[in-house]
């Protein structure tokens, strides 16, 4: 009896090289997958860099679509929100806080140093930009890239009270029965 062990032994032996080899194997898979699964470690740019490019994208951009007809002169944070903004790609923010410039107003005084916008402070602490050279090579340059909106169902727009039409109180006639009805 003693020989039927030994071959029981040496088959589990067997099996357990296998085990480990087919493990050293999927593991070796999966470290593959793992490097291909992050492209965000092939961008070599800081956040800064990549906020400061958001933000060029989204001012050229702006100009070349939605305030393309625009009434000067306009608020630098009107600019800011109303056109440059929706020029995001889907789940980006622009935040100016985030790029090498640290405040819009030194973003947009560069856009002035390029000589593409001509910025003027009306009032106080309040920045407007005034002019847009639409022929600066920047512009002309820049293509427009068209980002799919992502909609998000059942996402109604909060509509503030103070943002809708007056409508007047509706006067419902109501009854109550008190103790004295017999």
């Amino acid at each position: 009896g003693g020989d039927s062990n030994d071959n029981t032994t040496a088959t589990a032996d067997d099996n357990n090289q296998n085990q480990e080899s087919t493990t050293a194997v999927v593991e070796e898979k999966l470290a593959d997958l793992n490097v291909k699964e992050e492209p965000e470690n092939l961008d070599p740019r800081s956040d800064s860099e990549k906020m400061d490019e958001l933000l060029s994208n989204a001012f050229l951009q702006a100009w070349k679509t939605s305030a393309k007809k625009i009434d000067f002169p306009i608020l630098t944070s009107n600019f800011f929100r109303l056109h440059m903004v929706p020029q995001a790609p889907p789940g980006q923010t622009l935040d100016p806080k985030k790029s090498s410039h640290k405040k819009l107003s030194k973003f947009l005084a560069r856009m002035e140093k390029k000589g593409i916008i001509k910025i003027k402070e009306l009032q106080k602490g309040v920045e407007s930009i005034m002019s847009v050279n639409m022929e600066h090579e920047d512009i002309r340059s820049h293509r427009v890239v068209k980002h799919e909106q992502i909609e998000e169902p059942f996402e109604q727009e909060v509509v503030l009270p103070c943002d809708r039409d007056y409508e007047p109180p509706k006067i419902v006639e109501l009854r109550t029965v008190n103790a004295n009805v017999s």
